[in-house]
Formats: C-alpha cells, structure tokens, sequence
C-alpha cells in the first residue's frame, strides 16, 4: 500500500512469485504480504483467507506440495494480483459544502466468510454519486459448522465494532448513521430483548444494542449489499473497476427495503429460551416447623411466612410486588401461623365445632364456650359477644399453654411492655389471645 502524494491517493503494488509449486507456508506468506489496513482491497483478501482455510481443512502441512489442481487455482489468484496496480483510491472521500454527511454500513455472511464495509455519503445538490469506500473488515467462518443466521448475527456484530472505531476516528460531524443487513432473521434477533435468546444469540444481540442503541438498523436486498463480495471473495481482476466495491449502490435513496421482519421463521424462534414449565409444590406443614425452628421471633416468623407466600403468588399470578410484606400480607401470615398452631393441638375440639357446632362434654375448652370465625380461628366465646369491647378482646384467641408460639407471642408482648409485671402482661396479652394457663405461663 503506497500514497500518491501528488494525486493524494493510496496505490498497491504487490510482488508475487512466479513459480507454479506452492506449499501452504507459501500460501501464508503471500497473503503476509497483502498490507491493506483498511480492507480497501476486503473481497481479494477475503478470498485469500478462504483459500487459506481450505488447506487446513486439507490438513495439508506446512511444507508440503498443493496438490496441482489447487496449485492451480492459488496460481490463477497470484496472477489476477497483478491487476491491484490499476487501483487507485481517493484519500479524501468528502465532496466540498455538504449539506448533509451520511455513514452507511453494510453486512452479510455466507457459509465461507462474513464481513462489514463502511461508506462515507455527502449529500449535496448535484444528483452525482458522492460516496466513497472508508473501510472494511472479514473474517473466515468457523470450521465449525453454524447456521447462515448466525454468521448473518456474528457479521452484524462485527458492523456494529467496525463502525464504532470508525465514529471515534472520524473528526466530523455526522448527521445519519445507517447500518445495511440483508438478514431479517438478524433484524429480528437485534429487535428481541437479548434475555429472551439464547446464550450465543443473546450475548451478540446485547453487544449489538448497546454499541448501535443510537443508530438505525434496515433490510436491504442481496444484490445491493456490497458487503456479499466480501462474505463470498472475488479475484483481483474484477475489483479493479468495480464501482459497486468502491462507490456503493447506485443509488442510497432508494436502499431502503420495506421488508417485514420474519419473526415466524423456525431459524428465528429456534433461538429463544424454552420457557419450562415449573411446578410448585408446598407442604404447609412442612413450612411451619421450617419457620418455626429457625426463629424466636413472633413477628420475624410472620415476616419469612408472608415473603414465602408472597413467592407462591408470584409464581401462579406473575405477581411484581416488591419491598417490605404489606399489612394484609402479615395478617394473612399470622392468621397461617394461629391456625397451623389450633389445628394441631386442638384437633378434636375444630371437628367437633365444624361438625356439631359444640366441642365434646369431656373438652379441656368447654368452659371456655370456643368457637369459629369466619377464617376458621379458634376463639374464645361466652357473654362478652355482647359488650362494646373490640372483637379481639371480647373474642380472644385460644392458644395452647405449651408450644413455641405461645412462647414468641409472651415474648413479644413482655418486651414491648418494656418487662412489665406478670398480670400486667397477661392483662395486655388477651386483648388478642387466650393462653391455656397463662397466669403459670407469665
């Protein structure tokens, strides 16, 4: 690569050897000598590259002979450099006072390669083509088979990293950036929240959105998609005066395909994540010793069962209810914790009420008149349901005189009457709740 500093353009001029036996190192060295930084000259050594990879597929080594028929194609290759003479490039790619400047970049990917071009448009009054290559990039695909879709993907990517340096070099103000696939797959995929793909497509499709979340991303056709000579390489000859290389489409007015993204393409839906579906199983009981165990605490025990059902609910409704338990979260969990406690102490006397609306003659509870509320609590009955005190403390909760929740709940009430006296304590308790033998308990 050289600079004509009297025309102000870049020229090429490679030496080739002239032999007609080759070996893969000096297939390796020719394309050393292919210096082209900006990828000016991208489909000649896009198909070097392709050449190249062949013979390791070939698992031909490194100083043994081509066999003659590939000999004779990298032969045919060496000789068509000859034409990369004829090449000369304008070093300045700006028309004077545009009105408007426009980068258009282009992808495409083939089984064989894949590649991004960058071009530089001035928009000005003339209707002349006033665009001009600035650079491109390509690789080989991996030898390790992968879907046309994803190469499309992997060649987006490198457009959105190509274009990125490109923007940082550039010392200019522009206007529009506007960025080519002929993929609608890609364009699917690069329009899908990248959590709902997977791995592979989701990690390419994040890079992508953040590094192109300013710029605009459309369909365009194969045959206006300079980007194909680089995904598919071609010889030297027919770069020279290709004005599609060099210039772009004829016309970017009319790039625009109004094509509809193909989101019911089986190679599309095929990278979404599987949504499994989850059974949730909950053993109550279970869950209440759990709790139980791991707490002294009467309200951190409501707190821990109102977040589990909170998860329960989250999980059937797709709730999204955050932050601390709401005061009916905690009623509800309390309410669990009272009833889990009755249920398994005062068994007999809750089947006799639910089936005969009176416990048993010989109940340790009968004088105590107990009944059920409406959430199928144990309380305290008698003459009080007269009176004009609170429901709680006319009807006060029965809770057995030996278990752990007694205890949390007497806890709870002699910390937060700053340790007052015993009656005082069982005084304040069964404005709530009833303890079975609650003076020996306090």
């Amino acid at each position: 690569m050289m600079w004509n500093n009297c025309e102000d353009a870049f020229l090429f001029d490679i030496s080739t050897s002239s032999t007609t036996e080759f070996t893969k190192r000096d297939v390796l060295s020719q394309i050393a000598r292919l210096f082209d930084p900006l990828g000016l000259l991208g489909p000649v050594i896009s198909k070097a590259k392709i050449f190249l990879q062949r013979l390791w597929l070939l698992q031909i080594d490194w100083s043994q002979k081509l066999p003659s028929d590939i000999a004779q194609e990298w032969s045919s290759f060496i000789a068509s450099l000859s034409y990369v003479k004829n090449i000369k490039i304008s070093r300045f790619v700006l028309r004077p006072n545009p009105k408007e400047i426009i980068l258009h970049g282009f992808s495409d990917a083939s089984e064989k390669a894949y590649g991004a071009v960058i071009y530089l448009q001035s928009v000005c009054d003339s209707s002349d083509n006033n665009t001009f290559l600035l650079c491109s990039k390509s690789r080989v695909a991996p030898i390790k088979s992968v879907t046309i879709p994803r190469l499309e993907l992997a060649a987006c990517l490198l457009l959105a990293q190509l274009t990125r340096k490109v923007l940082n070099a550039l010392k200019l103000k522009i206007d529009q950036v506007l960025l080519w696939t002929d993929s609608t797959i890609a364009l699917s995929w690069i329009d899908t929240p990248p959590h709902l793909l997977k791995t592979f497509v989701s990690n390419r499709v994040a890079q992508i959105q953040e590094l192109t979340k300013e710029y605009h991303w459309s369909h365009i056709t194969s045959k206006n998609n300079p980007a194909d000579l680089l995904s598919r390489g071609i010889d030297a000859q027919f770069l020279a005066n290709n004005q599609f290389w060099f210039q772009g489409p004829d016309s970017f007015n009319s790039l625009n395909s109004e094509t509809e993204l193909n989101q019911s393409d089986k190679n599309y839906l095929s990278e979404f994540k599987s949504k499994d579906l989850v059974c949730l199983t909950v053993k109550t009981s279970a869950l209440f010793d759990d709790v139980i165990c791991i707490s002294n605490n009467f309200q951190k025990s409501i707190r821990i069962i109102s977040l589990i059902f909170r998860f329960i609910n989250k999980c059937k409704k797709n709730s999204k209810e955050c932050g601390a338990p709401s005061k009916i979260e905690r009623q509800n969990a309390e309410i669990y914790i009272l009833r889990e406690v009755q249920v398994r102490t005062f068994g007999n006397e809750i089947h006799s009420l639910e089936q005969c609306g009176n416990v048993t003659p010989n109940s340790r509870l009968k004088s105590l008149s107990p009944f059920l509320d409406s959430q199928g609590i144990l309380r305290v009955g008698g003459r009080l349901r007269n009176s004009i005190l609170p429901y709680n403390s006319k009807h006060p909760i029965l809770l057995p005189a030996k278990h752990k929740v007694t205890d949390m709940i007497i806890q709870y009430y002699h910390k937060i009457q700053f340790h007052s006296g015993p009656q005082a304590l069982l005084y304040n308790i069964r404005q709530k709740f009833w303890p079975l033998n609650g003076r020996n308990l306090c």
